[in-house]
Protein backbone atom coordinates (compact mmCIF):
# COMPACT_ATOMS: atom_id res chain seq x y z
CA UNK A 1 0.00 0.00 0.00
CA UNK A 2 1.23 3.37 -0.76
CA UNK A 3 2.92 5.52 2.12
CA UNK A 4 -0.06 7.74 3.12
CA UNK A 5 -2.64 5.64 2.44
CA UNK A 6 -5.04 3.57 4.86
CA UNK A 7 -7.71 0.78 3.69
CA UNK A 8 -11.06 1.46 4.50
CA UNK A 9 -13.82 -0.81 3.77
CA UNK A 10 -17.41 0.47 2.58
CA UNK A 11 -18.96 -2.86 2.45
CA UNK A 12 -17.91 -6.15 2.71
CA UNK A 13 -17.03 -5.86 -1.42
CA UNK A 14 -15.31 -2.91 -2.07
CA UNK A 15 -11.49 -2.25 -0.41
CA UNK A 16 -10.55 1.80 -1.14
CA UNK A 17 -7.21 3.92 -0.38
CA UNK A 18 -8.02 6.65 1.44
CA UNK A 19 -5.58 9.25 1.08
CA UNK A 20 -4.36 10.66 5.21
CA UNK A 21 -2.52 13.77 3.77
CA UNK A 22 -2.32 16.64 1.59
CA UNK A 23 0.04 19.67 0.97
CA UNK A 24 -0.68 22.87 -0.60
CA UNK A 25 0.60 22.35 -4.01
CA UNK A 26 -1.24 19.16 -4.24
CA UNK A 27 -4.41 20.63 -3.11
CA UNK A 28 -5.65 22.69 -6.20
CA UNK A 29 -4.65 19.43 -8.76
CA UNK A 30 -6.54 16.99 -6.68
CA UNK A 31 -10.22 18.05 -8.95
CA UNK A 32 -8.39 18.16 -11.87
CA UNK A 33 -6.49 14.58 -11.47
CA UNK A 34 -9.32 12.60 -10.68
CA UNK A 35 -11.77 14.57 -13.42
CA UNK A 36 -8.70 13.68 -15.90
CA UNK A 37 -8.94 9.74 -14.31
CA UNK A 38 -12.62 10.05 -14.80
CA UNK A 39 -12.38 10.95 -18.56
CA UNK A 40 -9.88 7.55 -19.29
CA UNK A 41 -12.68 5.57 -17.47
CA UNK A 42 -15.37 7.38 -19.75
CA UNK A 43 -12.96 7.00 -22.93
CA UNK A 44 -11.65 2.80 -22.34
CA UNK A 45 -15.45 2.18 -21.62
CA UNK A 46 -16.44 3.98 -25.26
CA UNK A 47 -13.93 2.18 -26.38
CA UNK A 48 -15.39 -1.77 -25.27
CA UNK A 49 -18.77 -0.26 -26.20
CA UNK A 50 -17.91 1.02 -29.51
CA UNK A 51 -14.76 -0.71 -30.49
CA UNK A 52 -13.99 3.09 -31.91
CA UNK A 53 -9.94 3.46 -31.24
CA UNK A 54 -9.93 7.10 -31.42
CA UNK A 55 -11.24 6.41 -27.50
CA UNK A 56 -7.75 4.33 -26.48
CA UNK A 57 -6.01 7.34 -27.82
CA UNK A 58 -7.72 9.85 -26.05
CA UNK A 59 -7.38 7.67 -23.04
CA UNK A 60 -3.77 7.41 -23.03
CA UNK A 61 -2.93 10.87 -23.76
CA UNK A 62 -5.34 11.94 -20.31
CA UNK A 63 -2.80 9.61 -18.83
CA UNK A 64 0.08 10.58 -19.70
CA UNK A 65 -1.20 14.58 -18.85
CA UNK A 66 -1.78 12.83 -15.24
CA UNK A 67 1.80 11.71 -15.03
CA UNK A 68 3.02 14.41 -16.07
CA UNK A 69 1.41 16.32 -13.32
CA UNK A 70 2.01 14.30 -11.25
CA UNK A 71 5.47 14.38 -11.80
CA UNK A 72 5.55 18.22 -11.44
CA UNK A 73 3.96 18.03 -8.52
CA UNK A 74 6.32 15.80 -6.86
CA UNK A 75 9.33 18.62 -8.37
CA UNK A 76 7.41 21.15 -6.86
CA UNK A 77 7.36 19.74 -3.62
CA UNK A 78 10.80 19.05 -3.14
CA UNK A 79 11.76 22.07 -4.53
CA UNK A 80 9.44 24.15 -1.48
Amino acid sequence: MPVGCSRSVYDSFTVVAKREWNTPIREPWNPVIKEALHGVDNHVRLYLTTGDVWHLKQADLLRGYVVALKEWINQQEITT
